[in-house]
């Protein structure tokens, strides 16, 4: 038995016979498998089988019962205090026969469902249900059945229970996984049947998903959500692979299985430390040293899976621990996450025997300072570039972006920074600027509306200009002293004001660090007061204002009345930013995964321009959009010809063609990407066995009509 977690509770179903429908072999195995890890690895207390035992069961209302039981439970604990909600979590896991009614819902088919009447378990009825009453703050739902789209089923039923009055505890986060995709099988495979035979008794999916629980998936000891996936999507096709090989089939009639992944939230669900978890038996009673530190703004705090406060500090703490799964908080200016620490945890601990965890600034954002000047030269360099230049045109022209790029204060010294290999399209070159002791150069260029900035290693980052503003990206010097978009932050002042030299406020640079790190883990970094001065920056600086709405969208509740006011300034302050669309995007799609948004869109599309957004929540939320309403991003717009070509850069857009070999259809695709577009179309569909083009643009990360094209031109 692993450390328990009190807050944790489960209910696991599994199916093998049905009247009218083909009998399953192993569907009860895995539920079994699946419920011996969580009462074991995974620590849940509180755990209900739901699986199949006579004939025709379980039914419908068995299972929601289960359900039920453990709502009322918990939630009796929380309201007396006995439980943090902040610790509790769901799981459910389900297996048997299945269907899916649509592209975001799977139901299970109960013990009861005939061909004629087919009682199910909406999964996604009941997400909306716990959505709405918030009993847990986490849920973890695993289906491994079929989801064969019925076009002649009728709409999926949730539960019966009353609408619970909602606490407005926080967000549920929700964690989805899905053996299959969309219309398509999950299989057990060495007979060819979908749900049929395996050599070891599971399915493909739960067998690796089993793999994965019991280490296979381990990053560092510790087993997530994220390892997971990245282990179970590669597994499943590698188990049917081997099915199919050693069942002789041809190349052609090879199957295929994709498991698809949903998450309400971008920080990683924490299963278990798959190594130095369990002490040695003489250890049992002993206490580990645990040092986590912060810096001078951060508040530390330990906390029991109880939620009782066991020890607090400012800066740093240091604390006696026994083994035992523990939260930890940190809140300040660096307030990062809370997140769960097991005791011991060798991957953690240094050759001291110290166990130690480090809030302070991580890897990703430390070779920048991301600040609008990391020092008072680089403010200057700022200032001059934001000065009126005389150029072709009369009188002299201010420009409307500026890029620096810079070595902090304290860095090693190297060849001297370079401006020269940026380039920016549809814009015209100003002024260049650098430092005496070759540490920072800048250039200008006048232009407006959508635009490219092209960095040395062929990246490009998208950028929207204005009449009305002047856009700064601070870059690092890489170590050949070229501008790197890794760690460029972006900044906006009206044309002809410019940064004042000398003025920068230290806490205002290390805010838009941390603001850029939430939206690199998906997670507030600031406190809600930082977040306040962030969006009051924006009359000043409409980019802090964008990113602010951002990390209003990643807030546990989200403030849609301050997100509304926020929206309607920005509207004022830079009508027509392709990151404006991208927030709402971004704000719906919350709606809808929490079931508070139902029917059309609703988003005014009519003047929208789809030029590329600069970050890449936006990006992701606009492809999301266009994926759930049925393809919105026409042709030939900016985002249907870039879209091949996206890769994220840390929380930017980055646009980095790849030269292909031929051109396979049309010029409204950028033309070294005709044919690899093409074939991860073609690839796609053939692998998930689909024509459905939202199916595929799901699949590929492309618009929906970029797919529809190609499948036209593969007709």
């Amino acid at each position: 038995m692993n450390f328990t977690h009190p807050g944790h509770y489960a209910v696991v179903v599994g199916i093998d016979h049905y009247k009218e429908f083909r009998h399953l072999d192993h569907a009860v195995a895995d539920a079994d498998a699946i419920a011996d890890w969580l009462a074991d690895k995974g620590g849940v207390e509180h755990l209900k089988r739901v699986i199949q035992t006579a004939p025709e069961k379980p039914i419908e209302k068995d299972v929601y019962d289960a359900i039920l039981a453990w709502r009322v439970h918990v939630s009796e604990r929380v309201k007396t205090g006995a439980l943090a909600w902040q610790s509790t979590r769901l799981y459910l896991y389900v297996s048997g026969h299945g269907y899916s009614p649509s592209g975001t819902d799977a139901a299970l088919l109960t013990g009861e469902a005939r061909d004629a009447d087919l009682w199910h378990v909406s999964l996604a009825k009941l997400r909306q249900a716990l959505n709405r009453s918030q009993d847990f703050h986490e849920v973890v739902v695993f289906a491994d059945c079929c989801r064969d789209e019925l076009r002649d089923a009728p709409e999926t039923q949730g539960p019966r229970w009353r609408r619970a009055v909602n606490p407005r505890r926080g967000e549920t986060r929700w964690l989805f996984w899905l053996a299959a995709a969309f219309n398509s099988k999950a299989y057990e495979a060495t007979n060819g049947q979908s749900r049929g035979t395996d050599d070891d008794g599971h399915g493909h999916f739960t067998r690796a998903l089993l793999e994965g629980l019991y280490g296979a998936a381990a990053n560092g000891g510790v087993i997530d959500s994220n390892g997971l996936a990245i282990y179970v999507e590669a597994r499943v096709p590698e188990l049917l692979a081997a099915a199919d090989a050693a069942a002789g089939r041809a190349a052609d009639t090879c199957r295929s299985q994709r498991p698809v992944t949903s998450s309400s939230h971008q920080h990683p669900i924490m299963f278990w430390c798959a190594k130095g978890v369990r002490p040695p038996e003489s250890q049992a009673g002993a206490t580990h040293t645990v040092d986590i530190r912060g810096d001078e703004s951060s508040t530390l705090a330990i906390f029991d899976l109880t939620g009782r406060l066991l020890s607090s500090a400012p800066a740093r703490l240091v604390a006696q621990l026994g083994a035992g799964t523990y939260t930890v908080q940190c809140t300040g200016l660096r307030k990062l996450f809370t997140v769960d620490l097991i005791v011991p945890d060798l991957a953690r601990t240094g050759t001291d025997g110290v166990l130690r965890v480090d809030f302070d600034r991580p890897a990703s954002i430390a070779p920048v300072n991301g600040s609008v000047g990391s020092n008072e030269t680089h403010q200057e360099a700022a200032h001059a570039l934001a000065q009126p230049v005389p150029s072709i045109h009369a009188p002299p022209e201010v420009p409307n972006l500026a890029v620096i790029v810079r070595r902090r204060r304290g860095d090693a010294d190297g060849p001297a920074v370079t401006i020269n290999s940026v380039a920016v399209s549809g814009t015209l070159p100003l002024d260049g600027t650098r430092s005496h002791d070759g540490r920072f150069a800048g250039m200008s260029w006048i232009g407006t509306g959508n635009v490219l900035v092209r960095f040395p290693d062929d990246r490009r980052l998208p950028l929207w200009l204005s009449h009305a503003w002047i856009t700064y990206v601070f870059t690092p010097a890489d170590e050949r002293g070229h501008a790197s978009l890794d760690g460029a932050s972006i900044h906006m002042r009206r044309r002809g004001d410019g940064l004042v030299a000398h003025r920068e406020d230290p806490d205002t640079n290390a805010l838009a660090e941390y603001t850029l790190l939430s939206l690199i883990h998906g997670a507030p970094a600031i406190t809600t007061a930082d977040l306040a001065r962030l969006l009051d920056e924006k009359w000043a600086n409409p980019m802090a204002g964008i990113l602010g709405a951002h990390v209003l969208l990643l807030e546990d509740h989200l403030r849609d009345d301050l997100l509304d006011v926020v929206l309607t300034n920005l509207d004022r302050l830079v009508p027509g930013h392709p990151e404006l669309l991208g927030i709402r995007a971004a704000r719906l799609r919350r709606r809808v995964r929490h079931g508070v948004h139902t029917g059309p869109h609703g988003i005014d599309l009519t003047h929208a321009s789809f030029a590329l957004p600069t970050t890449w929540n936006a990006w992701d939320a606009l492809l999301w959009l266009d994926y759930i309403y049925g393809g919105v991003i026409p042709r030939g717009t900016p985002a249907y010809t870039h879209a091949a070509a996206t890769r994220r850069a840390g929380p930017w857009l980055a646009v980095q063609p790849e030269p292909a070999k031929s051109i396979s259809f049309g010029t409204d695709l950028q033309p070294d990407f005709g044919e690899r577009v093409s074939q991860r179309v073609r690839t796609w569909a053939t692998e998930a066995d689909t024509k459905d083009p939202v199916d595929i643009a799901v699949g590929t990360g492309l618009p929906v009509a970029v797919v529809e094209r190609v499948l036209l031109s593969m007709r």
